[in-house]
């Protein structure tokens, strides 16, 4: 299955123009947060899974159901400390290695890494 080609497991785009929307929600707050929270219910109670979705950028296959993490990468993925990881983006020096421990699937990491791509990743999950 995770050999198949990016694309495979595409979202119709009534389902990517929900998560687009709720990718434009602020994270701090949390009227928009439980909004964000009921417009990806249409979306996770379709029995797909995988889903391959981009996210800033990023190409992820997310296996939303039963993750709680892969649930908030693809509806708001900002939950994920953008504030934080931009921050870490602009402070870092060149090179220099991020360890992300309890990494899940290593979203957090792969962010910041795709923000500066001279950054050495190495995420850890039990």
């Amino acid at each position: 299955m995770n050999n198949l080609p990016f694309g495979r497991y595409r979202l119709p785009s009534w389902c990517q123009a929900l998560l687009g929307i709720c990718h434009q929600l602020p994270v701090n707050n949390w009227f928009a947060k439980r909004l964000a929270f009921l417009m990806r219910k249409p979306v996770l109670m379709r029995k797909q899974s995988p889903i391959d979705v981009q996210v800033e950028g990023l190409k992820f296959r997310l296996f939303p159901k039963g993750n709680l993490s892969d649930k908030r990468l693809l509806t708001m993925p900002g939950l994920l400390d953008g504030q934080e990881r931009r921050f870490l983006a602009s402070v870092l020096s060149d090179g220099a290695t991020v360890l992300d421990v309890g990494a899940n699937i290593g979203g957090y990491g792969l962010l910041l890494a795709w923000e500066r791509k001279d950054l050495k990743l190495v995420a850890v999950e039990a």
